[in-house]
C-alpha cells in the first residue's frame, strides 16, 4: 500500500509542475484499461485458460485479471526546430485469484503489482536540417522499443518485442526507407544456471542488444516492409560468469503489412532466431543460457476484416519451431479469429475461437514427444460506441468453454487446475475494455 501511495503522489506531482507560472507545456494523457469479474462452473474466481507452453491465449472471455497503463507525453521544449519530449507510463496488475481486497504489491508471484513501465526522453531535430536527419529523434530511457505497433489483438500476442533499457536513434530518412538503430540492456538473471543461485546473482546478468530497422520501405500500393537485424550478447557479472551464462545469439525479422484489404488489414512476420536471441522475444532481451545450438523459426500472421456497420473478424495463424542443442524439435502451431455480427449500431454479438497445438520436444520435462491440444470457444454480447471491430469503450458478458487433451494436462497446470482431473471447463463472466 504504501508502494502504492508512493508512486501515485509521484504521478500527482507532475501535475502542478506543468501548471507552473511560465511557459505551459503540452501535455497528452492517455492509456489503456481492462477490468472485469468471472466465475468458473466449479466456483470460485475464474482462471484463464492456456495450452501449457504456448506463448499466448486468446483472449476475449479470458482474461483472468485487471489491467491498466496510464501514460503522460510531455512536450517539454521547442524553439527553431527542436523539440524534446518526456514519456512517462504507470501500469497495475491485478489477478482474480488474488481476491477484491488483496492489498500487497510487489509480491514475488507477481498476481499484483503496480509499477512504472516506461520512463524515457527523446530529442527532435538535434542532429542537423538537412534532408536525412531533420525528422531523426535521439531518445534514451526504458520503453516499449518497438512493441505495441507489433502485435495481435484478438492474442495479444507481442510476437516482435524489444521491451528494455536503452537508447537509439529513429527515422533516419533514407529515402526508400526509415533507419532505426537501438543499444538495449536487459536484466534476465531470471534465466540464468543453475536455478539455485542465491539471490545476490539477481542483476549480474545482463543482454545487450544493437537493434537495427529498416521500417517504412513502401514496396507496393498500400503495403509497406519492415526488416529487423538484432545482435544480442550476455554480459554476466564475474560471480555467474560461466559458459552456460554467457551465450550470444541473432535474431532476424521481416514483417510486411497491407492496407485495404477487405476494408481492413492484413500483417505477415517471418523470425528467426539463434543463441540466447532463440527465445524470439519471449521473453524480451533473450536467454543468456541458451547456446547457439538453441535455434527457432516463427511465421504470425494476423487478417482484420472491417465492413462497417455490418460484421468485422480478426484471424491470427502462427507457427513455431524451436530445436535444441541434442536436435530434439518442438513445434507450436495456433489458428483463431474473433468475427463480429453489428445488429445494431451499439450492440453486437462475438465469437473467439481458438485452437493451440504443441507437439512437445522428446526431451521436455512433461508430455515429452507427445502432442497437446487446447480448443477455448468464447460467445459474448458486446456494447460499443460504433460498429467497428476497433471501436471502444467495450462493454462484454461472456461464456466461455475450453477443452484440452490429456497430453495437455500432463504439460502443466491448466486454469489453475480448476476443473481437476476433467479436460474441459467454463467460465463466465463480464469486462469492460478501453484505451485512449
Amino acid at each position: 500500500m504504501i508502494r502504492n501511495a508512493a508512486l501515485f503522489a509521484a504521478l500527482a506531482s507532475l501535475c502542478p509542475s506543468l501548471m507552473a507560472d511560465g511557459p505551459s507545456i503540452p501535455l497528452d494523457i492517455h492509456g489503456y484499461f481492462r477490468a472485469g469479474s468471472g466465475t468458473s462452473s466449479e466456483g470460485g474466481e475464474m482462471a484463464a485458460f492456456q495450452l501449457p507452453g504456448a506463448p499466448s491465449k486468446y483472449r476475449l472471455g479470458n482474461e483472468a485479471e485487471d489491467y491498466g497503463e496510464f501514460q503522460a507525453d510531455a512536450q517539454v521544449y521547442q524553439a527553431a526546430g527542436t523539440t524534446f519530449k518526456a514519456h512517462v507510463m504507470a501500469n497495475f496488475y491485478h489477478q482474480f485469484s488474488t481476491g477484491s481486497e488483496n492489498t500487497g504489491v510487489g509480491s514475488t508471484s507477481a498476481v499484483r503489482d503496480f509499477d512504472m513501465n516506461q520512463y524515457w526522453v527523446e530529442g527532435i531535430g538535434i542532429l542537423g536540417d538537412g534532408d536525412v536527419l531533420k525528422g531523426a529523434s535521439l531518445w534514451a530511457g526504458k520503453r516499449y522499443y518497438n512493441r505495441n505497433e507489433n502485435h495481435i489483438e484478438i492474442t495479444d500476442f507481442f510476437y516482435w518485442n524489444d521491451y528494455a533499457n536503452g537508447l537509439g536513434l529513429e527515422n533516419v530518412n533514407l529515402g526508400f526507407a526509415k533507419f532505426h538503430y537501438a543499444y538495449l540492456q536487459y536484466d534476465n538473471s531470471n534465466d540464468l544456471t543453475p536455478t539455485t543461485l542465491p539471490s545476490s546473482a539477481v542483476g549480474q546478468n545482463v543482454v545487450t542488444s544493437h537493434a537495427f530497422r529498416l521500417a517504412d520501405w513502401h514496396i507496393n500500393p498500400g503495403g509497406s516492409l519492415e526488416l529487423g537485424v538484432t545482435v544480442k550478447k550476455a554480459r554476466p557479472y564475474a560471480s555467474v560468469a560461466d559458459a552456460s551464462n554467457s551465450q550470444n545469439g541473432l535474431e532476424l525479422n521481416i514483417q510486411h503489412k497491407q492496407a485495404g484489404i477487405l476494408g481492413g488489414d492484413n500483417m505477415f512476420g517471418l523470425q528467426y532466431g539463434d543463441g540466447c536471441a532463440s527465445t524470439l522475444d519471449q521473453p524480451p532481451g533473450g536467454n543468456p543460457a541458451l547456446g547457439s545450438g538453441n535455434k527457432a523459426w516463427r511465421i504470425v500472421d494476423a487478417l482484420t476484416v472491417e465492413r462497417t456497420g455490418h460484421y468485422a473478424m480478426q484471424a491470427t495463424a502462427v507457427y513455431q519451431s524451436t530445436t535444441d542443442p541434442s536436435g530434439a524439435r518442438q513445434v507450436w502451431t495456433s489458428i483463431g479469429g474473433r468475427p463480429m455480427v453489428f445488429l445494431t449500431r451499439s450492440f453486437s454479438l462475438v465469437a473467439d475461437l481458438g485452437l493451440d497445438r504443441i507437439k512437445y520436444a522428446t526431451d521436455a520435462a512433461a508430455s515429452a514427444g507427445t502432442t497437446g491440444q487446447l480448443l477455448k470457444t468464447t460467445l459474448a454480447a458486446v456494447w460499443r460506441p460504433e460498429p467497428k471491430f476497433w471501436s471502444v469503450p467495450q462493454f462484454r458478458l461472456f461464456v466461455t468453454n475450453a477443452q484440452w487433451n490429456a497430453a495437455a494436462a500432463a504439460a502443466g497446470p491448466i486454469a489453475n487446475n480448476n476443473f481437476g482431473t476433467r479436460t474441459n471447463g467454463l467460465n463466465y463472466g463480464l469486462q469492460g475494455e478501453l484505451w485512449w
